[in-house]
């Protein structure tokens, strides 16, 4: 008997009448606070992927290999989420939402195989025109990696790099501690929490996106923000609430708004779902149309 570490198959890519090809390097300080894309995928390089009818689509990624040490160290694979018009049949994914990044490693249609070797590939049978998100990952911890994302198509198919951050951005550390921990919005105590005022460089409409990170990785985190004239929130009554990050997540918190219209101040909220819990972390305000200010409240 004789054992092998690996088996190599070819395949001849001039099968397919289609093509899209990205070439592009992560840098390792494109991650978040944690070092890991575990908990938060907004940093990741993410993509979306059109494909125009239905075939055979095949996706290629190949890491840039320098030594035998980076190749043997660096574990990446590609994840797929989305798919119109019910691909696979599955409707328990993530829905596709233009300018919206993937945030959590969650329902993807394919979740990818962490490898270290230099191919990572995955085949869909697509049932009619279709959009997908495609996202880069790295296992546990980010370094800087050089790749090749390659689709392959029997119909028409493109790759179009999804921006990761709109065009203003304003960011803040913080801390919750005894005091300042408040909990969550269902507490009386949740007026404590961090509070900041955000005030916008003019009117008309925009795209908000708010990220909340925390080192502390047994911390439940969530964002919420209010429309209060930009003064501290007493109680988190539903006809103030603009947007909320959801459930408590470990490590971060996302959410997006679209199309939001300017017309005052808003006031951001960072909690945490137990009270009088220590831990610090990082928050950042983006906006796609106009510059923002973040000042926290006292």
């Amino acid at each position: 008997m004789k054992n092998f570490a690996v088996i190599h198959m070819s395949w001849n890519p001039n099968l397919f009448i289609y093509k899209s090809i990205v070439h592009e390097r992560w840098e390792e300080r494109d991650r978040p606070i944690s070092g890991s894309d575990h908990y938060n995928m907004n940093y990741n390089p993410q993509y979306w992927l059109t494909v125009s009818g239905t075939g055979s689509v095949w996706i290629m990624l190949t890491k840039h290999v320098t030594s035998i040490q980076t190749r043997n160290d660096d574990f990446v694979t590609c994840h797929i989420y989305g798919g119109a018009n019910g691909y696979y049949g599955n409707t328990n994914t993530q829905p596709i939402v233009p300018n919206h990044r993937i945030f959590y490693n969650e329902k993807p249609i394919i979740k990818g195989r962490y490898s270290n070797d230099p191919h990572y590939r995955a085949v869909m049978e697509v049932k009619g025109p279709s959009v997908f998100k495609l996202v880069i990952s790295q296992y546990k911890e980010i370094k800087n990696i050089c790749y090749t994302l390659k689709v392959y198509g029997t119909v028409p198919c493109e790759l179009k790099e999804i921006p990761r951050k709109y065009q203003f951005s304003v960011s803040s550390n913080g801390q919750w501690d005894h005091f300042t921990g408040g909990g969550n919005s269902s507490l009386p105590t949740y007026r404590s929490n961090p509070q900041y005022r955000l005030d916008f460089a003019s009117g008309g409409m925009t795209n908000l996106r708010f990220m909340l990170d925390t080192p502390t990785p047994d911390l439940y985190v969530n964002v919420s923000v209010f429309r209060n004239n930009g003064e501290k929130i007493q109680l988190a009554t539903t006809d103030k609430v603009v947007g909320t990050s959801g459930n408590y997540r470990n490590c971060c918190a996302c959410l997006d708004i679209d199309n939001f219209v300017i017309n005052s101040p808003l006031t951001v909220v960072v909690s945490t779902f137990n009270a009088n819990q220590d831990g610090s972390f990082f928050l950042t305000v983006e906006s796609s149309n106009t510059g923002i200010k973040m000042a926290q409240l006292s």
